[in-house]
């Protein structure tokens, strides 16, 4: 698990981010899980869009186009 408090271009509620991980043969597959008071102000009017941080381009990833984003039916 990584824990970090903010990132460079946003910051998303205080504890509430998780990095699930799948090897995959060689590649290694990441989904990175945050809780957003309010996603628009970090994402903007199109927030189905991916958005990057400057810090990204460090690592050879995959970019992808969209994200996915989910309701909370259950918290604790």
């Amino acid at each position: 698990m990584v824990s970090w408090q903010s990132w460079g271009c946003g910051t998303a509620r205080t504890g509430e981010k998780g990095c699930l991980r799948r090897d995959e043969g060689s590649e290694t597959h990441f989904l990175l899980v945050t809780m957003w008071d309010s996603i628009k102000k970090f994402a903007g009017e199109n927030p189905e869009l991916a958005k990057y941080c400057q810090e990204d381009d460090e690592f050879p990833l995959e970019e992808e186009e969209y994200v996915q984003h989910c309701k909370i039916f259950y918290e604790k």
